[in-house]
C-alpha cells in the first residue's frame, strides 16, 4: 500500500470511512437493543461513581461544547452538578442553543476559542488559570471532518483541531489538574482505516492525502498521543469513541451524505443524547483503565502500531505542543 498514489490511498479510505460507518450503525443498533435499561444502569454507575461522590469542585471544562455531542455533554454534567466550563466557536449561537436550560441562573460559562489558531488556544488557557482554581474533568469534544486543505504553522488543519490544540490546552491547563482529574478525548472507529506507514513518522502533522485520510490519520494519533500521555500524566485520560451521530461534523461532506445523514438515517443512528451519556460514563467510571479506547463502555485495540512507533507519534506531538507553548498572547 505504501506505493500507492495519494489519490488512491484517499479513495480506499473513503470507501472504508462509509463501509466501517454501516457496520458500527449495525453494531451500536445491536448494543441498544441486547442491553435493555442500559441507560438506567450508566447512570447509576456515574452517579455512585468516586469520581462524582468524592469531587468537591466539581468544575468541568469541555471543547466542542456547541457540536452535536458536546452540547449533549454539557446538559448531562450540569445535571451532575458540575460547574461547566463550555469551550466553542461562536458565543453568541451557543448562547441560543443553551437558552433552553435558562442558562443565565446555570453554572455554565461559554469561551469563544478557535481552536484553529493556537494563539487563542494560548491567550484563553493564560487567562482561564487565573479564573479557576482546579479541573475535575476535562472532556475534549472538539473535532473537525473533511475540511479543505490547509495548514496552522505547518500543522494540517485535522491535526491542529482534532489533536495539537487540545494536547496544547492539557498542557497549558496542567497547574488546575489533580491526580483525581479525569480526562477523555472523542476518537474515532475511523482510527483503525488510517493509512499509516512508518515512513509518515518524519513529518506526521502535516501529512496530507486528502480530507476522509486527513480526518482518520488525526484521530489515530489522538488515540495513540493520549495511550502515551496516561503513562506520563498523574491523572486518568482516555479516549472513547462516541457513535456514529447525526450531526454538525458531517457538515462538509457532499450533498447526498448530508441528507442521508439529516433526513433518512438519524432514525438508525445513536442519539446524541445516548452518546453523551456513554462519554459521562467512559470519564467518570471507578474500573476506567487510563490510556484506553474505549467503545460501548468496553477497552478496545485499535490498530497495531509498535511501541517505537507510538513513541515517535507522542514525541512529534510533544514537541509541536512545546512550540507554541511559547507562542505569546
Amino acid at each position: 500500500m505504501e506505493l500507492l498514489p495519494s489519490a488512491w490511498i484517499e479513495v480506499l479510505v473513503m470507501i472504508q470511512v462509509y463501509i466501517l460507518a454501516a457496520v458500527y450503525v449495525l453494531k451500536e443498533l445491536l448494543f441498544e437493543a441486547t442491553n435493555q435499561g442500559v441507560k438506567k444502569r450508566l447512570e447509576n454507575e456515574i452517579r455512585n461513581s468516586h469520581a462524582i461522590r468524592s469531587s468537591c469542585k466539581k468544575n468541568v471544562l469541555i471543547t466542542g461544547a456547541d457540536g452535536t455531542i458536546g452540547r449533549e455533554v454539557v446538559r448531562k454534567l450540569l445535571r451532575y452538578d458540575f460547574t461547566v466550563h463550555a469551550l466553542v466557536g461562536d458565543r453568541r449561537k451557543a448562547k441560543e442553543l443553551f437558552a433552553s436550560l435558562n442558562g443565565s441562573k446555570l453554572p455554565l460559562t461559554l469561551y469563544e476559542v478557535d481552536l484553529a489558531d493556537p494563539h487563542e488556544v494560548a491567550k484563553f488557557a493564560h487567562g482561564f488559570l487565573g479564573r479557576c482554581t482546579e479541573l475535575s474533568v476535562v472532556v475534549l469534544c472538539a473535532g473537525t471532518m473533511l475540511v479543505p486543505l490547509k495548514f496552522v504553522n505547518n500543522v494540517e488543519a485535522h491535526m491542529c483541531v482534532n489533536v495539537v490544540s487540545q494536547a496544547l490546552l492539557l498542557h497549558l491547563l496542567d497547574p488546575l489538574m489533580t491526580s483525581e482529574t479525569r480526562i477523555t478525548a472523542l476518537s474515532s472507529a475511523t482510527a483503525n482505516v488510517a493509512f499509516f506507514s512508518s515512513s509518515l513518522l518524519q513529518d506526521p502533522l502535516s501529512y496530507y492525502v486528502g480530507p476522509y485520510e486527513a480526518y482518520c490519520f488525526s484521530k489515530l494519533l489522538l488515540s495513540v498521543y493520549v495511550e502515551e500521555l496516561a503513562r506520563q500524566r498523574a491523572q486518568s485520560i482516555v479516549t472513547v469513541h462516541p457513535g456514529v451521530i447525526p450531526g454538525t461534523l458531517y457538515r462538509h461532506t457532499n450533498t447526498f451524505i448530508k441528507f442521508a445523514t439529516y433526513f433518512i438515517l438519524p432514525s438508525f443512528l445513536r442519539s446524541p443524547s445516548f452518546s453523551a451519556l456513554l462519554i459521562a460514563h467512559t470519564t467518570l467510571r471507578d474500573d476506567q483503565i487510563a490510556g484506553s479506547y474505549y467503545e460501548d463502555c468496553v477497552p478496545k485495540m485499535l490498530v497495531r502500531l509498535s511501541e517505537q512507533e507510538k513513541l515517535a507519534i507522542f514525541k512529534t506531538v510533544k514537541r509541536q505542543v512545546e512550540e507554541w507553548t511559547r507562542i505569546e498572547d
